[in-house]
C-alpha cells in the first residue's frame, strides 16, 4: 500500500504546480513555513511559483494534516488517485473550497 501511495504521489509531482498556483490564488497555504522545492531552471513552467516538497506532502498526508484535491476530473480520478483524495475539478474549486477544513494543508494536484 505504501509503495502504491508513493508511486501515485511521485506521478503527481507535476500537479503540484497547479497546487501552488491555486493555493496562492485562493490563499490556502498554511501560515507556517511551507517546504518548497527551489526552482533551478527557467525551463520549468511558471518558475516563480514555489513547488511543494513531495516528502513534506507525504508526511502531512500520513499525519492527517493535509487534504489532497484531485482537480483532473473523470475519468482520470477513476484511473488512479492519491488514496483519500477528493475529486473536485478545477472549475469546481472556487465553489467547494469553503467546505474544506481550512486548518489542514489543502493540496491540489493534477498530472
Amino acid at each position: 500500500m505504501k509503495v502504491k501511495t508513493a508511486a501515485i504521489l511521485t506521478m503527481s509531482v507535476g500537479g503540484f504546480l497547479l497546487l501552488a498556483a491555486c493555493a496562492f490564488f485562493f490563499g490556502l497555504l498554511p501560515s507556517q513555513e511551507t517546504p518548497v522545492i527551489p526552482t533551478q531552471t527557467s525551463s520549468i513552467p511558471y518558475p516563480d511559483v514555489p513547488r511543494v516538497d513531495p516528502e513534506a506532502a507525504v508526511t502531512a498526508m500520513n499525519a492527517g494534516s493535509a487534504v489532497f484535491i484531485d482537480v483532473r476530473g473523470e475519468p482520470f480520478y477513476s484511473q488512479g488517485h492519491i488514496p483519500g483524495a477528493l475529486s473536485i475539478t478545477q472549475d469546481e474549486v472556487p465553489m467547494k473550497i469553503g467546505n474544506l477544513d481550512r486548518s489542514k494543508w489543502i493540496i491540489l494536484y493534477c498530472t
